[in-house]
């Protein structure tokens, strides 16, 4: 894992898809210190925006060419491109096969997760927290990856970023999130894991929903095909 320390700014890139080399780039924006902060999503979204839209330039895209997800704690993806909307409803992850559209998810607990076949150029970018998890949402992203476009399980690349892990709750999400991966057929080995617990870690990197009792900000995990 590399990870970029600016004064306010924290962007963390992972050796697994930094390997991939020209297939993709991307990003994981931890806290941007001393912004975004509150109870309230949407007006700490506007607060940080300024911050991720500054990364999302530095990987060389405008904020235009950026898609969320509206996130609502489900299991359905959506398949998006540069035409479409910029902030699709009632999905948790999002899939694209075009190059330059940046796929945004916004975490402070719940896994951020990146899939990839870099031999059919597919990107998917999921929010998984615990009825994500339940729901199995990354075995159904991996599904829809090979009925819609083609791809192979077996050529897929996973990584799993930072997310709230035991003792500090419950379910243990990115376990859960790999044994998914490898039902759906993807290589054990092909499944990478950051380690790296939100709840327990500096609060001066992480944002943390349970930690900070709701009044939080927002992380957000960045991906787009080259």
């Amino acid at each position: 894992m590399e990870t970029g320390h600016g004064e306010r700014v924290q962007v963390e890139r992972y050796a697994a898809l930094e390997a991939l080399g020209g297939v993709m780039r991307h990003g994981f924006v931890g806290r941007v210190r001393g912004v975004g902060v509150g109870y309230d999503k949407a007006g700490v979204l506007a607060e940080l925006a300024p911050w991720h839209g500054a990364v999302v330039r530095g990987m060389g895209y405008e904020e235009g060419a950026v898609v969320t997800a509206e996130q609502v704690h489900g299991a359905e993806v959506a398949v998006v491109g540069g035409g479409g909307e910029r902030h699709v409803a009632g999905v948790d992850g999002l899939i694209t096969a075009e190059r330059g559209v940046v796929l945004g998810i916004h975490v402070a607990d719940c896994a951020p997760v990146w899939v990839v076949d870099p031999a059919s150029r597919v990107l998917a970018v999921l929010h998984s927290g615990r009825k994500s998890t339940e729901g199995n949402i990354v075995g159904g992203a991996i599904r829809e990856m090979v009925e819609r476009f083609g791809c192979d399980p077996g050529r897929m690349v996973v990584q799993i970023g930072p997310a709230i892990r035991p003792p500090w709750f419950e379910m243990d999400i990115p376990a859960r999130i790999r044994e998914d991966a490898v039902a759906a057929g993807v290589d054990a080995a092909a499944v990478h894991d950051c380690g790296i617990c939100t709840h327990a870690s500096d609060p001066e990197r992480y944002y943390s929903y349970r930690r900070e009792k709701g009044c939080t900000g927002r992380m957000v995990a960045l991906g787009v095909l080259c």
